[in-house]
Formats: structure tokens, sequence, C-alpha cells
């Protein structure tokens, strides 16, 4: 069966990006299907909540059948690459950009994230992703703005209100998590049934090279 790899630059806690992935990879194990957490760093240890370091990945995503799903929510060279050189199905969930304005005079590492995250937004649409997923309308027009193909666009309200009902699939009152539930459902060809846990345990941080 197909692997599915859930892809973004940190794992920690009460962050609505990584619940969003929490819900994707619980949506995933129950209906089956081998998908693992990959990031650059996190704050969970292995018994909490196993993370893969992103650097082992292409061990993991060995066939063309396999899917990339990656978190687009600040610049992360490395996400970028994965979009550009891997040989799999390959998905952008795109949660926005926080402008780095709002960091000016208070963070200049989190002004210069966000800015590259801004920058590199382009470079992830024109990847030729096989799924465009957006965690809001607004977020959806900008990738509409950035040349997503229409065929290829999943739109929130369609994947999160009609999709999960479809699919049969509770959640907690995670928003971020309804969307990614049905993208599940719609990836896998199948019926969902489960429930998206709110919170996760925590733990201390963990970096791998």
């Amino acid at each position: 069966m197909p692997r599915v790899a859930l892809v973004t630059p940190h794992v920690t806690l009460h962050d609505a990006v990584c619940n969003d992935v929490f819900g994707m990879s619980e949506a995933l194990g129950r209906r089956g299907r081998e998908a693992r957490i990959y990031a650059a760093d996190w704050t969970v240890s292995e018994t909490q909540m196993k993370v893969w370091p992103v650097s082992r990945i292409r061990d993991f995503l060995r066939s063309t059948e396999d899917t990339l799903i990656y978190h687009h929510s600040m610049g992360w060279e490395t996400g970028c690459d994965l979009l550009a050189d891997l040989n799999c199905r390959k998905i952008l969930r795109y949660h926005n950009v926080t402008p780095p304005s709002f960091f000016s005079g208070w963070s200049e590492e989190y002004e210069s994230v966000c800015r590259a995250g801004r920058e590199q937004l382009s470079a992830t649409v024109r990847s030729g992703c096989d799924a465009y997923l957006s965690a809001s309308e607004y977020n959806m027009a900008e990738l509409i703005a950035e040349g997503a193909p229409a065929s290829r666009r999943m739109r929130p309200s369609e994947s999160a209100e009609s999709g999960v009902l479809d699919a049969g699939l509770m959640t907690h009152g995670l928003p971020d998590a309804n969307a990614g539930a049905s993208l599940c459902a719609t990836r896998s060809n199948g019926a969902l049934n489960g429930v998206i846990p709110r919170t996760v345990p925590t733990g201390k941080r963990f970096v791998y090279p």
C-alpha cells in the first residue's frame, strides 16, 4: 500500500499547523495507511508522538505511488527542495504565512522566516503538485493568484464540510484538522471512520541533522 509522509518544519504543541498534521496522521492511521510525520525538529518524545527527521524521508518515499503532503506556513528551503526533487505524488497544504511586518522591530528571526515563506509561495505552487489544499478561502485565493491549476484545487468549504461528513469522520473542534481529514478521505479512496484528537502529549525538543 502506498505510503504517506506528512512534512512540516517544526512539530510542537498547541499549534494550528501541527494540529492539522496530527489530524491527518490520525485519520490515515485509522484507514490503515502507513503515514509518518517528518520535521527538522520537534518537542515531543518518541513515546508521545513519533516524528522522523526529514533528512531520512527519501528512505520512506520510495515509490511513485507514495505521497508527500507538505504543510507550508513559513520559509523552509528543505520543503521547497522536496517538492521539486521527490518522484512521488505531492500535495501542498497551505496555511498562509504571517506578514513579516508583523514582527518588524520585535524579532528579526521571525521577520526573516516569514519573508522567506512569502517569497517561497510561488515556487511551492508552481512545483507541479497533484493537489492544492488551503486552510481557508482567503488562503485559496492566494494559491489561485500564484497559478494553482483549477483542476487540482480543493476548496476548504468542499473539503472541511461535505468532505468530512461524507467520510463519516468527526472532529473535536479543530477547524484546521477538518480539511486535513477530508484530504485523507479523498486521497485514500475510501471512507474514514474515527475521531481527530484535540491535543497531543508534551515533551522536549529534538533536533536531527
